[in-house]
This record gives C-alpha cells, sequence and structure tokens, in this order.
C-alpha cells in the first residue's frame, strides 16, 4: 500500500518514505551449482560448440574440469544457453535439453515422495542447493494445482532455463507418477524458443507463450497421485541430506519460506488483504504448507497476519496526517468502529488515546515573554 508518500515494507515495524531507504539491500551469492552447468556445457559441445567458444562464451577456463559440487557464477549458465538460441532460433532447444539431460539428484531424490505434490514441495523446498536465486513456487486451489519458476537472470537467456526446467519436470512427473498426468496448461513470461506447436506436442496441453509467469498447472485430482517409487524412509533420508546442504551453502529451507509467507502478508497489507487464503496464495504456497511455515515459528498464520496488520496500524497512526477512519479503511475494515476495538485489543489504547502522547509532543512550545 502506497499512502500518501508512506510504502508499508516486508520489515514490518517500519514505514520508509517513498524514494528513501534506512536499509542496505542483500547482496545475493548468485551462484550454481557446477554440475548445472556441467549438464548445460555437455548439451553445447552435443550442438556444435566447440569447448573454446564455451569457455568464452562462459567466461570460465577449464569449465570441463569443474568440480560437479561446486559452485559457479549464475550468469555464465544463462550466457550460454542465450548462445545456443541466437545459434538455432528454430529449435526449440529447452525441450531438447530437457529429454536427454541425465537427472540431477535433486530430481532423482522427488520419485521417493509419496504423490506429486510432495514431490513438488520437495523441488520448492531445496531449489537453493541448485542456485542461490532460483525460484520455485507452488500454488494451489480447490481445482488446480500450479508449479511455476523464476530466476532474476531469465531476461539473459530469453526464458531458457525456465522452459528447460518445465520440460525436465514434465519427463520426471511421466516416469515415476502411478498414471499418466494431463497437464491443464504450461506458460512462459517469454516468447517461444523454437516452433510453439512442438511445446504443445510436448506437454499435451495448450502452451501459452508472454504470459504473466513461467509454470505448469496440473488439475487438483493429479496432486494426490502416488508415485512408483515412493518410499517413506529413502524420502526422510532426501530430506535431511538436504537440509544439511542448505545449513552448509548458509540458507535454511524453512527461515526462506517463512521469510516468502512473510513478504506475501506484508504485500497484501498495501492492498488491504488480509485473509489467509490470500496470504498462502501470494506466497505460492497450499494453505495447509504456509499454516505448517507459521506453525514452524511458534503461531499461526493468522496470528502472523494479526501481528503484521497491528506492527502497520502502529505505524499509521503515528503519522499525524493521516485520519483514523483514512487508516481503518487502508487496513481492510468496513467501518471504523471495528478497527478501534481492534486496535485497542491490539495495544490496550484506543487510536486516539495511542496518538494523544505524539500530538502533545509535536506541539510547538509558545515563546516566553
Amino acid at each position: 500500500m502506497r499512502f500518501a508518500g508512506i510504502v508499508i515494507t516486508k520489515d514490518v515495524g517500519k514505514t520508509t518514505m517513498a524514494g528513501h531507504s534506512d536499509q542496505h539491500e542483500t547482496v545475493s551469492k548468485q551462484t550454481s551449482r557446477a554440475g548445472i552447468a556441467s549438464m548445460a556445457v555437455a548439451f553445447a559441445l552435443s550442438r556444435g560448440l566447440s569447448r573454446t567458444e564455451i569457455e568464452t562464451v562462459m567466461e570460465l577456463p577449464n569449465v570441463l574440469m569443474v568440480d560437479p559440487e561446486s559452485r559457479i557464477s549464475d550468469v555464465a549458465v544463462h550466457r550460454l544457453c542465450r548462445t545456443l538460441c541466437d545459434r538455432e532460433p528454430d529449435v526449440a532447444l529447452p525441450l531438447t535439453m530437457a529429454s536427454g539431460a541425465p537427472l540431477e539428484q535433486l530430481s532423482q531424490s522427488v520419485q521417493h515422495a509419496e504423490n506429486l505434490r510432495e514431490a513438488i514441495l520437495f523441488l520448492c523446498r531445496y531449489r537453493q542447493t541448485a542456485s542461490d536465486r532460483l525460484l520455485h513456487g507452488f500454488r494451489e486451489t480447490e481445482s488446480s494445482g500450479t508449479f511455476w519458476v523464476e530466476h532474476p537472470l531469465d531476461h539473459v537467456d530469453l526464458g531458457f532455463m525456465g522452459l528447460f526446467a518445465l520440460g525436465l519436470f514434465k519427463r520426471i512427473s511421466k516416469e515415476v507418477v502411478s498414471k499418466p498426468v494431463s497437464l491443464s496448461k504450461v506458460s512462459s513470461r517469454f516468447p517461444a524458443i523454437g516452433p510453439p506447436e512442438d511445446y504443445e506436442r510436448y506437454f499435451g496441453c495448450p502452451v501459452y507463450f508472454d504470459a504473466a509467469e513461467t509454470g505448469i498447472v496440473f488439475p487438483g485430482r493429479s496432486l494426490d497421485m502416488p508415485l512408483r517409487f515412493a518410499n517413506s524412509e529413502i524420502f526422510k533420508f532426501c530430506n535431511e541430506y538436504y537440509s544439511q546442504v542448505l545449513r552448509n551453502l548458509g540458507h535454511s529451507a524453512q527461515a526462506d519460506d517463512y521469510d516468502r509467507l512473510e513478504t506475501a502478508i506484508a504485500e497484501n497489507a498495501k492492498l488491504g488483504i488480509f485473509d489467509t487464503s490470500s496470504a498462502a496464495s501470494s506466497a505460492h504456497m497450499s494453505l495447509r504448507n504456509a499454516q505448517r511455515v507459521a506453525a514452524s515459528r511458534g503461531t499461526s498464520l493468522k496470528d502472523l497476519i494479526k501481528q503484521i496488520r497491528s506492527s502497520i496500524a502502529k505505524e499509521l497512526i503515528r503519522n499525524l496526517s493521516f485520519e483514523i477512519e483514512e487508516i481503518s479503511r487502508s487496513l481492510g475494515y468496513s467501518d471504523e468502529s471495528g478497527f478501534r476495538r481492534a486496535f485497542k485489543s491490539w495495544t490496550g489504547q484506543t487510536p486516539a488515546e495511542f496518538r494523544n502522547p505524539l500530538r502533545r509532543s509535536n506541539e510547538p512550545i509558545s515563546e516566553v515573554e
């Protein structure tokens, strides 16, 4: 909510003047597992690029000798994929790569999940083991589930790696789900790389380009389909293993999910939206998963929303230029009396009582004769 020059940010309890910031932006590590790069390099070699060309594009000498478990710059992989697109613009290269790429250990682990939903959530939870800035998300309604992917460098490779990820997941689901999965639709934020009809043939559903997001939509009934190689003990081990990998990288899956949920609630607050379903949807989680994430911090989803709502209310009340009726409306209350009751339950004071000391401190000092 941009409110008379004030921006409500994720850091609840703070307001920052529009155009100014009192916080420093955290710079990401911006790396990917070298195993991802090795996969792209092998594909580039199969498409006729020489080792010298690959190393020049990626700006990585001896790239073929890199330890697959090490980390390399994100941009190197995206540059290589862009070069492939420029060389063969009429070929659906992301699908060609997805069809023949060896499965990474993370991709192999999902086959032991109980069902398709758990497999998707597993990929979302441990996505940063593949790339620090890779975003996977999952949101679920009564009729469908959407698995989406995004990376800040998608514009560099024209969405190549995003389409590759969707193509790879389609291939994995075909191999491990007990029954054939019919997709509802697939979308990409970028124009098609190669013939659009090749994508519809590969995914077996309508595919939309220049769309709002890059993702796959599954019918809701397919999410509970059991996987052929489901094994609770092996899957538990995989979760423990990748949790440790994240810790070694300086990440925490639960902390990352909680941060994403908190951000979504604060973003919804800008629109005056404070219900639990919208919070989960905006965080690209199922409602059940959002409730689990909140519980991991010893709270409930409803109480987390209430906490953020009250923090925003107190900040806005502190700004004497805002009328209480205006604040009440912006926070989603249909009438001012409802807001007054809620505010008193949060602070033990009415909005006017909370504001009175602030008014006195802002009164001009009379000149003594």
